[in-house]
């Protein structure tokens, strides 16, 4: 709530610069009535600018509240505004009057965020890398951004650091790339940072990196004789074998054509000793291990 006196006219400015369409209702008041005072007043909607240009003949939306015949002056403006917009409320005196003690009820507008951000993808590339981007239409006091990573959700690392504009009303784009995502999902999301040290966090969003080997299985487990190991891959390919006893030594090693999608492998596993193995099956591009037990 405000207090002030009305010489010839008082403007008020609320602006949403984000979010999504807002309704105000701002209030005047001249506490009191009795006609020894009476106040008027009229709203304008429409992009951020210098009230004083206004054609006060020919407002946006308006609803004049004068009261000439008496009684307790006062009236309110219900409005919405749209994102990126503002609202111009004016009050004055009627026919020039001047006011004291009028009061102004009008609602704080929504805090200014640092950035405006339009956008923010990732995207894989060759199922190797992933590619990030992100779009801003404002920006105020933005020092920098920083790209975050995590497997689960919930735990994330550093990946990359990219500067802000600081001060913008330009459309700004950006980019980052990481060279080693997980294998599987990756989240990732950006952590904005004002020059005061202030931050926020946009949205987290899910890649996808196909692994060449998922769903290793080698069985039975323990082996006793004969083993098998099954899998996906997700390529026609030419895949090793190569089994590793505790001492890291190679006891077998053995090529295979394998083919896109499901496999099962025979593993000459007969004259094994008893005892723990590491099972590594690789092509060009990827490897993964897996340990089994020889009865």
């Amino acid at each position: 709530d405000v207090s002030f006196s009305i010489e010839n006219s008082e403007w008020f400015e609320w602006c949403n610069p984000t979010g999504s369409p807002i309704t105000v209702t701002v209030g005047f008041d001249e506490p009191g009535g009795g006609g020894d005072c009476n106040i008027q007043g009229a709203v304008w909607v429409g992009a951020a600018l210098d009230a004083t240009t206004l054609d006060c003949n020919n407002p946006q939306f308006d609803e004049f509240g004068s009261n000439p015949g008496g009684g307790a002056d006062g009236f309110t403006f219900t409005v919405t505004v749209p994102v990126g917009e503002c609202a111009f409320f004016m009050v004055d005196g009627y026919a020039g009057t001047t006011c004291a003690g009028v009061e102004a009820v009008v609602p704080c507008p929504p805090a200014l965020l640092p950035i405006t951000l339009t956008s923010f993808v990732a995207e894989s590339f060759d199922n190797k890398t992933v590619n990030l981007a992100w779009v801003t239409d404002t920006e105020i006091n933005n020092d920098f951004f920083t790209i975050e990573r995590s497997k689960d959700g919930e735990t994330f690392e550093v990946i990359g650091i990219v500067d802000g504009a600081g001060n913008s009303t330009m459309v700004n784009s950006y980019g980052a790339e990481d060279n080693k995502p997980y294998k599987g999902i990756s989240y990732y999301r950006l952590k904005q940072t004002d020059y005061n040290g202030e931050h926020y966090y946009s949205k987290t969003i899910a890649v996808k990196i196909e692994t060449a080997f998922s769903d290793i299985n080698v069985y039975p487990n323990p082996i006793e004789e004969l083993g098998y190991l099954s899998f996906n891959s997700n390529v026609n390919d030419i895949s090793e074998v190569v089994i590793y006893d505790v001492s890291g030594r190679v006891v077998l090693t053995q090529e295979y054509n394998t083919i896109k999608g499901n496999n099962k492998l025979k593993l000459p596993t007969i004259n094994l000793r008893r005892g723990m193995y590491f099972l590594i099956i690789s092509n060009k591009n990827e490897k993964s291990t897996i340990k089994f037990i020889k009865d």
